[in-house]
């Protein structure tokens, strides 16, 4: 079994968390907004970068693999969209992790019976307007579009509008359930939101319920 590269890793989270940095140590890229849009780039530039395949679907979602892979997907990842002032790894630290499991497979030439597929979620925390897990709701076709197009953000700007800002219609964002025939399993990996696992010296540890 090869292992990843950590210092990669590292890397790549740090500079994920220049974009959208706050004085604090936070970042901030609610969903679709400039910076968000920003992490979203640099993912997919990332991806390509590594000699594999990006690919941004009708939500915003961004995916990635290696080229010429077949078969069911295993699909790993997670969000990179924060809340306002959020914590640097929340989401990051899944889709980064993800990207750099993906380049281990891709440089060791191992082979799997499943298609690694790897995904960088938009809008799962639902603080913009109010609804959440738009990207994973949109992919698995059970987003209510009609119940976000009406929606608005704290500013008064319409969903539809910042939508159509980033590239994307409203009404196609159901279209990102184009592949989900092809999902096999979903695996993420994420940091605990608090001391618990820490306190008791546990480095990894299964969610048994959310």
């Amino acid at each position: 079994m090869t292992d990843v590269n950590r210092d990669r890793l590292l890397d790549d989270l740090r500079a994920l968390s220049t974009i959208g940095a706050q004085p604090d140590g936070g970042v901030d890229r609610l969903a679709w907004s400039d910076a968000d849009l920003a992490g979203r780039r640099w993912y997919a530039e990332r991806i390509r970068e590594a000699g594999l395949e990006p690919r941004v679907d009708a939500a915003l979602n961004v995916f990635g693999h290696i080229a010429g892979s077949a078969g069911p997907w295993l699909l790993t990842g997670s969000h990179l969209d924060s809340v306002p002032d959020g914590g640097r790894l929340d989401g990051a630290y899944g889709a980064v992790a993800a990207l750099e499991v993906l380049r281990t497979l891709a440089e060791s030439g191992d082979s799997m019976a499943e298609r690694v597929e790897i995904v960088g979620f938009s809008d799962e925390e639902g603080v913009r307007f109010k609804v959440g897990l738009i990207g994973s709701l949109a992919l698995v076709g059970e987003l209510d579009v009609g119940r976000l197009r009406g929606g608005q953000d704290w500013k008064g700007v319409p969903v539809p509008q910042v939508l159509a800002t980033a590239g994307r219609d409203i009404d196609r964002l159901n279209e990102a359930t184009q592949h989900l025939h092809s999902v096999k399993a979903f695996i993420e990996l994420h940091i605990e939101q608090g001391p618990r696992m820490e306190a008791d010296g546990i480095d990894l540890a299964v969610v048994s319920g959310i």
